[in-house]
């Protein structure tokens, strides 16, 4: 084997004995290429072409060819690979190496474009390709292309394998900007934001004015500062004021799919959330949260264990007994000695609650009674659907929204329009859990849940015939479409109810399995519309959970505080709605100034501009609400002025992006909104001691 190192040492003696020798630099940059030195090999090769002698060849063309592309400059050694061609048009080597330059080219713009429309096996093919590609010439990957894995194992989801990736990644490039902000967002997607942090800081250390690490900084603060406190509220019983902290950690994380949904610590936030719903009763949303945390991490432990919970108060013991299982299973490595003796009790105590439920049948009843139930639940949707759509309904030629739908109905389509742009994707990624939760999802929480109550007022005898036959038309799509969505994973009882719905006319389809299947629709697209009841179903879920926290059976009387007109025209329309899904609901009134409210409400900012109070006079502790007034008072203060000192940096509007100062200025607007509305709890409260 030659010996290129004694090669570059020679070269070099000759060279610092006649520097002006340009053949010199030639060979010792041919065997710094051949010791895989490239850099320095472009280096004598760039000083060669600058002597007087240089005579341009096609093998130094070609070895800078070669230098060029093993660096990942692959233009530059298109135009290298061009003048050797230039000097020697049937050059074999560089013919070769313009045809696999070519080809890599194209795998890169493959990729991107697959990486841009999210289609990640073929982002996979194309990534492999120039792995083969560099494979061939025996070189090493350029960085660019090595983040490629990470980012792939990312969108993957596949988190043991990306956290190693992208360490054995630093190791090897320890100086690149590029990986010490792909590893940030590892660990932030893994939840170690703490470590992410440093390695962002680390980043703007090396460059002040990196964009790209200002954001993950904005964004770790901004995550770290809303789970913390979220915390804080959590421990002190606060439980609707933790999980507005924690739905904001959400927005900041994200669900992206080239961050595999938001990873590891979306799971976290929604375990945390699911815990919150728990101690608030809300059962239904607990249940949800967990199952969308354990669809993210399959081995977080303590989802199990919240999930086991809320199964155990259910009475869904042998469902309960499996999640007990799974978290101790999962958790003897990470969870505390004393915590894991206490998950082992409340396994065993699950168990004899489900021995004696089963009576020694060997059979998870409950699990049977689950499903039932939810067959149950479809059933009567149809069977609701049947009694409202009379002899004289004939459904619209299809299923294209007529312009005459009422708010809730368009949120309805919207959320349908949703769930089968979601099942088609995770089918087509053979996701078939994720897939059947979105469809259960749509089914139980927004269509029986939701819609179907909402629409028994739009279709009673005080409604109007337009209200009424557009309600009716919107169900008859819901049900329609959401029966074929659901039929590949219930197929027989979604074939018995299809075929009891009427047909649009001059569909002549015999039955489910031969009809389309629901796919995205941009006509049903109707973003305003979704933003504004989710704002309305906001204050219904609100609502819900001051009634909980206020331990009010019935009777229960909401006031709406609104500012501008726009918002008293959306909540005085749906106040009939709001009723109709709170429950124990007595009234809902819309006021504008605070002398509207009756005094002795307690109260949740929903928006800087939305307050809902619910009247609790009588039923409460005075001194004991005004204490817990006075703590979310502080801390809501505290918060404030965290922000102001943020805003008040010099530069601030220089140096901050702009969607961080949007979101800082909301943040404010909020929290000045909830410190004016404790105020008033506070003076509210006093007057009636």
């Amino acid at each position: 084997m030659e010996n290129f190192t004694l090669a570059v040492s020679l070269f070099t003696q000759v060279i610092a004995s006649d520097p002006h020798v340009a053949l010199h630099y030639t060979g010792r940059g041919i065997a710094y290429a051949q010791s895989k030195k490239y850099a320095c090999a472009i280096g004598d090769f760039q000083t060669a072409s600058s002597k007087a002698d240089y005579i341009p060849s096609p093998t130094v063309s070609l070895w800078t060819a070669k230098c060029r592309f093993y660096l990942g400059s692959h233009a530059s050694a298109l135009l290298a690979v061009r003048d050797v061609l230039s000097l020697d048009p049937d050059h074999t080597d560089a013919l070769a190496l313009k045809r696999r330059l070519v080809e890599l080219q194209k795998h890169i713009e493959d990729y991107h474009t697959a990486r841009k429309r999210q289609h990640w096996k073929l982002a996979r093919a194309a990534y492999e390709s120039c792995l083969g590609i560099y494979s061939h010439e025996d070189c090493e990957l350029p960085v660019d292309i090595r983040c490629w894995n990470v980012e792939l194992r990312m969108a993957e989801a596949d988190w043991e394998s990306v956290a190693s990736s992208v360490e054995r990644l630093m190791h090897k490039e320890p100086k690149s900007t590029d990986v010490m902000l792909l590893r940030a967002r590892v660990l932030l997607l893994t939840a170690k934001l703490t470590d992410a942090l440093t390695q962002t800081m680390a980043v703007l250390k090396l460059d002040p004015d990196d964009a790209n690490a200002k954001e993950i900084r904005t964004r770790l603060k901004g995550i770290i500062r809303s789970q913390s406190e979220g915390g804080v509220h959590f421990r002190h019983g606060r439980w609707i004021d933790a999980i507005r902290e924690w739905d904001e950690a959400l927005r900041l994380v994200g669900d992206k799919d080239e961050e595999g949904k938001g990873g590891i610590i979306r799971a976290t936030l929604l375990r945390s959330k699911a815990e919150a719903e728990l101690n608030l009763g809300n059962y239904s949303d607990c249940i949800k949260y967990a199952n969308l945390a354990l669809e993210l991490d399959a081995t977080y432990a303590e989802a199990f264990l919240t999930r086991a919970r809320v199964n155990v108060v259910l009475e869904l013991y042998d469902v309960a007994v499996e999640d007990f299982r799974a978290a101790l299973q999962l958790g003897k490595l990470t969870m505390p000695a004393l915590v894991l003796s206490s998950v082992e009790e409340e396994l065993n105590a699950a168990e004899q609650k489900a021995i004696g439920e089963r009576r020694d049948i060997n059979l998870e009843i409950l699990r049977v009674e689950g499903y039932r139930k939810f067959c149950n639940k479809i059933y009567n949707a149809t069977k609701f659907a049947m009694l409202k759509l009379d002899e004289q309904f004939v459904p619209e030629p299809t299923a294209k929204p007529t312009g005459n739908e009422s708010i809730v109905e368009r949120w309805i389509l919207h959320k349908l329009n949703v769930a089968a742009r979601d099942v088609n994707q995770q089918l087509e990624q053979r996701n078939f859990m994720a897939a059947t939760n979105t469809t259960y999802n749509f089914w139980l929480y927004e269509l029986c849940d939701v819609y179907i109550e909402a629409m028994k007022v739009m279709t009673d005898e005080s409604a109007s015939p337009t209200m009424r036959r557009s309600a009716q038309q919107t169900l008859y799509t819901s049900l329609d479409l959401g029966l074929r969505l659901l039929h590949p994973f219930m197929p027989f009882v979604t074939e018995e109810l299809w075929q009891r719905l009427p047909r649009r006319p001059n569909d002549s389809t015999q039955s489910i399995m031969l009809s389309a299947y629901p796919v995205f629709n941009s006509s049903s697209v109707f973003e305003d519309a979704y933003r504004d009841f989710e704002l309305v179903f906001s204050a219904i879920k609100t609502g819900r959970s001051l009634a909980a926290s206020y331990n009010l059976q019935s009777d229960l009387q909401l006031f709406v505080r609104v500012q501008s007109e726009n918002e008293v025209a959306l909540f005085e329309s749906q106040v009939p709605t709001i009723l109709a899904l709170t429950k124990h609901g007595k009234s809902v009134k819309v006021v504008r100034t605070p002398e509207d409210i009756p005094a002795g409400c307690g109260s949740a900012v929903l928006t800087p501009t939305v307050v809902l109070h619910v009247l609790v006079r009588g039923q409460v502790d005075l001194d004991a609400e005004i204490v817990k007034c006075q703590k979310k008072l502080d801390f809501a203060r505290l918060n404030l002025d965290k922000i102001l000192k943020t805003e008040s940096q010099p530069d601030y509007e220089n140096v901050v992006a702009a969607n961080v100062r949007l979101f800082n200025e909301e943040k404010r607007r909020t929290l000045e909104a909830d410190i004016a509305n404790l105020e008033l709890s506070i003076q509210m409260f006093e007057k009636l001691k």
